[in-house]
């Protein structure tokens, strides 16, 4: 059974909470009779060899950041000067295998000229940087596994998940809790360096703000904007094959031709 079938399975599954393998099995049976197996029979393309090197890459590096992000907040309230030391000499060895790594995933990205290619779109984008541009291209197979931006937006958490019934239950949009968490970790700091150094960016982040901008949730909603706008970006300059700074001169072209169509 295709592992992208198996959370429909279980989300689809009700009345019981016994789990073993004969219930696993009912559940399955269950659900291919109801919907007759079309939902899970889909024809898909097996990565390229670079790309599950990447994907391995990318898995082990998020580890490795995860163990130092550990260490560092365990460093802010360590009690005695032996203690900080041995949590900094183990943050330098993470810093050191992150960094090996990192390099790794710039040599497979060499390697294969397709994914060469995209990455060096993606670099064009104020505020992308490698390791976002490797990480988007990682998670969406060269951007071939999501048809639109909003769908990798919900993927990395960005864009919130409807959650509704009927005409009573209308809870706030949020964020699914299977999002990839890093993935989103690492566009916050794109957006922070795109708001820094893209005029565009910085100006539409001020519009966001409004009257607000010391109030920290309006900061983060004003941010997460951002994030949502980088990855229409890249979705934009990887799906036309075409660097940013053509795509922003391409679409002057548009508005101006489209200016002078409404005064003739």
């Amino acid at each position: 059974m295709p592992w992208s079938c198996s959370l429909q399975v279980r989300n689809s599954a009700t009345g019981t909470r016994v789990k073993n393998d004969k219930t696993d099995s009912a559940k399955i049976a269950d659900y291919l009779f109801r919907f007759n197996g079309t939902e899970c029979i889909r024809l898909r393309v097996l990565p390229s060899k670079a790309m599950q090197e990447l994907k391995a890459l990318k898995s082990e590096r998020k580890f490795y950041v995860q163990q130092r992000v550990a260490c560092e907040n365990r460093q802010k309230v360590a009690k005695s000067e032996q203690e900080q030391k041995h949590l900094q000499k183990a943050i330098d060895l993470f810093n050191e295998q992150i960094g090996l790594i990192e390099r790794q995933m710039g040599d497979v990205v060499t390697s294969d000229e397709e994914i060469y290619l995209t990455y060096m779109r993606l670099l064009t984008i104020p505020g992308i940087g490698p390791v976002n541009a490797i990480n988007t291209i990682a998670n969406t197979q060269n951007f071939t596994a999501f048809e639109t931006a909003r769908q990798y937006a919900k993927y990395v958490g960005v864009a919130p998940s409807e959650h509704s019934s009927g005409t009573s239950v209308r809870w706030r949009g949020r964020p699914s809790p299977h999002a990839d968490l890093q993935a989103k970790a690492d566009l916050s700091m794109a957006a922070l360096r795109a708001v820094e150094f893209s005029f565009e960016m910085s100006q539409y982040y001020k519009h966001k703000l409004g009257n607000r901008k010391d109030d920290k949730d309006v900061q983060r909603k004003a941010l997460n904007a951002i994030k949502f706008k980088l990855i229409r970006q890249m979705f934009s300059v990887a799906k036309q094959h075409k660097n940013f700074a053509v795509m922003q001169q391409m679409q002057a072209q548009a508005e101006t031709h489209s200016t002078e169509e409404r005064v003739n």
